[in-house]
């Protein structure tokens, strides 16, 4: 699949920067109409929440095999609100089961075309 003018920023654990340099990234090239997307992977024999916490619900709540949804608030500091903050036009948050990642990554192009 080819995708032009597509960053991907990721990194084997959380808290390791990937947010702030995504802020960084936006604040500069915002005029570029810049789309975010977080994705969450699912992994269900995983005994730990993939966010770093504990009993959100988060990965619960995913009954199938992904979410995905727009980011439509600015003011908190959800990750997806700051790329909002930063000046991204739109972002979202996909939620998946890591077996589904690539149809919920599909249904995110889907979205943005």
């Amino acid at each position: 699949m080819n995708i032009p003018k597509l960053l991907l920023i990721g990194a084997a654990k959380s808290n390791s920067g990937k947010t702030e340099l995504a802020v960084k990234i936006i604040e500069k090239y915002k005029d570029l109409s810049i789309i975010g997307l977080k994705v969450t992977t699912i992994h269900e024999e995983a005994y730990h929440c993939p966010r770093g916490e504990s009993g959100c619900g988060v990965c619960l709540s995913v009954k199938e095999s992904f979410t995905l949804v727009e980011e439509c608030s600015i003011g908190n500091d959800k990750d997806t609100q700051r790329l909002l903050q930063a000046g991204a036009k739109k972002v979202y948050w996909l939620c998946a089961k890591a077996s589904f990642l690539f149809e919920g990554f599909k249904a995110f192009l889907s979205l943005v075309k």
